[in-house]
């Protein structure tokens, strides 16, 4: 329909009739980040916001790391640099407000690039990142902020989890269960958590593996489904996936060694599909633990797949794209 040069190594946001991403442009002493928005049924660039990296080492190709967010409410448009830059767009561009987080806050940029999404709750944006900055502040940890979306003024800090190891990107999931909003993420210091979103408060902590937890979790029915592909805490074997009790953390059932790093699972009508790192897909029923079936669809899994009119769409690390008819009785590549 139309193709442009404007990419993004996070995830497209699409709203009413634009796209927006956030990206990497220039060359040279140019190379800069970028939000950009383009028209949906042409391609054409409606806005750009370019701004400079500072305070970081990451490398140009691994700039724009995190997603986009958008309240509904506003139309606001938030953004999160590697850098530490913290926007808020209207969707004309206009910045509402803005704030640096690593000079404020003492946030740490992470590994090669790894920046965690905002999310948006009620009135407010909440973002998270390593930090060590000042007072009670002052020790590294695993820290969220709550922020208020209209202003950027900041309502609350509150660290989770212990002393992180490693960095991580885990896109928190908000729900509401018992009536009450609770926020579930994976953390820095490798566990599963379960938080308070008006506070950061957390409610329960579940220890998973020995580094960062990468991929987001999923919720349904007041179960927790999360995977990691690092060592776990108890064994050597790399890699595991569980199913928790939403509302204690209590471990259900798990499965050792399928080990999905990076790409996030997939859930429908009570099958979960879950990557492992060599691009594996796995088929599990969640009932019972069960592994339905493998399909081997490339590679190497970085990104999550997205699921569609009864087909899994996926990106393998090499560049190829590819559609897969899913069902409990298997997996046929379109």
């Amino acid at each position: 329909l139309w193709k442009v040069p404007v990419g993004c190594r996070s995830t497209p946001l699409i709203y009413n009739d634009r796209v927006f991403m956030m990206s990497r442009v220039g060359e040279g002493p140019m190379q800069q980040e970028r939000v950009v928005a383009l028209d949906l049924d042409t391609g054409k660039t409606i806005w750009e916001h370019r701004f400079n990296v500072f305070l970081t080492d990451i490398v140009f190709h691994r700039l724009g790391w995190a997603n986009l967010a958008i309240d509904p409410e506003t139309g606001y448009i938030y953004a999160h640099g590697v850098q530490g830059l913290m926007f808020c767009y209207d969707q004309d561009g206009n910045i509402i407000w803005q704030r640096s987080l690593t000079e404020e806050l003492g946030r740490i940029s992470g590994y090669g690039g790894r920046t965690y999404s905002p999310v948006i709750e009620g009135d407010q944006v909440i973002i998270s990142s390593l930090t060590s900055g000042w007072g009670e502040h002052g020790p590294g940890a695993h820290r969220f902020f709550g922020m208020d979306k209209h202003t950027g003024e900041i309502l609350w800090i509150n660290a989770a989890g212990e002393r992180p190891l490693d960095t991580s990107y885990s896109v928190p999931v908000l729900m509401t269960m018992d009536g009450m909003r609770v926020m579930f993420t994976g953390l820095a210091d490798g566990s599963i958590a379960a938080l308070k979103p008006l506070t950061g408060e957390t409610i329960w902590r579940f220890p998973l593996s020995t580094r960062g937890v990468m991929t987001s979790v999923i919720y349904e029915d007041g179960r927790i489904y999360a995977v990691h592909g690092d060592t776990n805490i108890n064994s050597n074997i790399m890699g595991r996936l569980v199913c928790l009790d939403a509302r204690t953390g209590k471990e259900i059932w798990q499965i050792d060694a399928l080990a999905g790093q990076y790409s996030s699972p997939v859930l429908h009508d009570g099958l979960l599909y879950v990557a492992n790192n060599a691009a594996n897909l796995h088929c599990v029923d969640i009932k019972t633990g069960e592994v339905l079936w493998v399909h081997n669809y490339g590679n190497e899994a970085k990104g999550s797949p997205v699921f569609a009119d009864g087909k899994l769409y996926v990106g393998d690390v090499p560049g190829a794209w590819r559609i897969l008819e899913v069902s409990r009785s298997g997996c046929k590549q379109l």
